[in-house]
């Protein structure tokens, strides 16, 4: 009988070691889904300077994607505007290499701005001030009405890169009254 009993309370113990675990790892956590790495830093605004955003727009109509550039254009304008008018006084680099095409300006940028990596691309490395604020959207129209705005804030000097915040949104980014206090929500992080 002994051996039984012992039996029935080690199993015992390791059933109800297991439903605290499961109860455990299916209790709600508060989980972000974007890590804020700049958590602890302390950045003087006078040590920033904005440079050119990247913009990717694209209508769906159909299963097709359709490019504008044009709108693509008009867009970059609305984010550029937005944070001039949040920060007058920080001052403003362009980019040169943001006027390319947006498939040469998307594949240069998107292999360098994994959340993953830490290192930023040359091509958007600036002189002037220590930092650079880069502020970046895919967006879609149309059929689909989507995207994703996010700000990266470089270092210009050891050339990394750190994602502070990254936002998606379901509107149309046309929607430039939507999109504009999407962007102003997103830089109230800095």
């Amino acid at each position: 009988m002994m051996p039984q009993k012992i039996f029935c309370q080690t199993c015992f113990v390791i059933s109800f070691s297991l439903l605290i675990l499961l109860v455990s790892c299916a209790a709600p956590k508060e989980v972000s889904a974007n890590k804020n790495v700049t958590k602890n830093l302390q950045i003087p605004l006078k040590d920033i300077q904005i440079i050119t955003p990247k913009t990717e727009l694209k209508e769906k109509r159909k299963g097709q994607f359709i490019k504008h550039p044009q709108k693509r254009e008009s867009l970059r304008k609305v984010m550029l505007t937005t944070i001039q008018q949040k920060f007058p006084d920080m001052p403003y680099v362009e980019v040169p290499f943001m006027f390319l095409d947006s498939y040469t300006i998307n594949r240069k940028l998107e292999t360098g701005l994994t959340f993953k990596a830490i290192e930023a691309p040359k091509e958007i490395i600036t002189e002037g001030k220590p930092y650079s604020i880069f502020l970046c959207t895919n967006g879609y129209f149309g059929d689909l009405e989507s995207g994703v705005l996010y700000v990266v804030l470089i270092d210009n000097i050891n050339k990394t890169r750190k994602v502070i915040e990254h936002y998606e949104y379901k509107h149309s980014p046309l929607k430039t009254e939507k999109f504009t206090k999407k962007i102003l929500k997103v830089l109230d992080k800095l």
